[in-house]
């Protein structure tokens, strides 16, 4: 039949294949891959709306409850130690902590390419409230602010943001979380700007490091600076017709419940600071 001719075919062109073998272990994967559980497992539509909005919205959020859907279905520890699927399939196993890692390196660079004004508008979520919003495990703080100029105009002020320029607003409280920083042993306001103007990956500003830049659209810096967590701030420019819109967004990844405790305290005063800035950047913009 056509599957023999096929298997025939294959055994000809790699000498000693073990086709049968390959067989069987298809017929493992497709059927786990049908099983009642996994079909359970993908079906998203008795998840609770708390559940949900955890997780945030779209693709991303959907892959977090699956993920968690499949973890919590693991009631036996399973240790593999048959090793001869390395013979039939190209591929290198890897244990819990790489995979981790690589989990965290993919989330990390689709959280460089996110666009925080789609998000926003296609989420289904509140626009706001006090503390941010959840997407997955991160807090996000967006706002927004609408300039009738030109996308080259709107993100002139983002473009020489910080090192000698500042920060716009507040700039006392920026030099005091800097010194705080540097008595902690971080990396302070002292480096100031890699370009006066021109902003490149892997460039600073302050205790920032550019992670990602769009020219004229798109802003995205990573903290370097001692706090319990990770953090992100993001500028985005969307031009429509006539006007602008300009996206400021901070992203929070805390680390346990002291990146909580930090993130909640300080709150009120990145509010104040995040506010003032991006009025003043929409300022700025249209002189």
């Amino acid at each position: 039949d056509l599957r023999a001719a096929l298997d025939a075919r294959q055994a000809s062109v790699r000498p000693g294949l073990d086709v049968q073998g390959m067989d069987r272990f298809y017929d493992q994967a497709f059927d786990m891959l049908t099983s009642r559980k996994v079909t359970e497992a993908f079906d998203l539509k008795c998840t609770p709306p708390s559940a949900k909005e955890a997780y945030g919205p779209g693709h991303r959020g959907a892959c977090y409850l699956i993920g968690r859907k499949l973890i919590d279905s693991l009631i036996h520890e399973t240790i593999v130690m048959d090793s001869s699927t390395g013979k039939f399939f190209d591929f290198r196993p890897i244990g819990i902590k790489d995979a981790i890692h690589d989990a965290l390196e993919i989330e990390d660079q689709d959280m460089a390419t996110a666009h925080w004004f789609d998000a926003h508008s296609s989420s289904g979520l509140p626009p706001k409230k006090w503390g941010g919003v959840r997407f997955g495990s991160r807090l996000v703080d967006s706002r927004t602010i609408e300039v009738k100029v030109k996308a080259s105009a709107a993100f002139k002020p983002i473009q020489v943001i910080g090192g000698k320029t500042g920060w716009y607003y507040a700039t006392w409280i920026w030099r005091l979380r800097g010194w705080v920083d540097l008595l902690i042993g971080g990396v302070g306001t002292k480096r100031g700007r890699t370009q006066a103007t021109a902003l490149r990956v892997g460039d600073v500003i302050d205790w920032w490091r550019i992670e990602s830049v769009t020219p004229g659209s798109l802003l995205l810096l990573h903290a370097e600076m001692k706090i319990p967590g990770r953090a992100w701030l993001q500028f985005e420019v969307t031009e429509f017709n006539g006007y602008c819109i300009i996206r400021q967004t901070a992203l929070f990844d805390p680390l346990g419940l002291w990146g909580l405790v930090y993130w909640y305290a300080l709150y009120p005063v990145h509010y104040l600071i995040f506010s003032g800035m991006l009025r003043e950047i929409g300022i700025r913009a249209v002189r």
